[in-house]
């Protein structure tokens, strides 16, 4: 089964459950602006797929840290 294209809100939601508040206002700036997750037009809606929307969290992750001077 193929996977449910989520509108900007729903993809601004799904990303707040997983503890990450990015706003819909914020993801239409990335549309723009560039830097967001990969997104498909649909017309003149863009539409997200959650595994875009999981690959962009993982390309902006850090790598776990055990505390902050590890970023150096």
């Amino acid at each position: 089964m193929s996977e449910r294209y989520l509108t900007r809100r729903e993809a601004s939601e799904y990303l707040k459950q997983k503890g990450l508040p990015v706003a819909p206002t914020t993801l239409a700036k990335y549309v723009t602006v560039g830097g967001g997750p990969i997104y498909q037009s649909f017309g003149r809606m863009a539409r997200y797929r959650p595994s875009d929307l999981d690959a962009w969290v993982q390309e902006r992750l850090s790598a776990p840290r055990r505390n902050s001077s590890e970023a150096a």
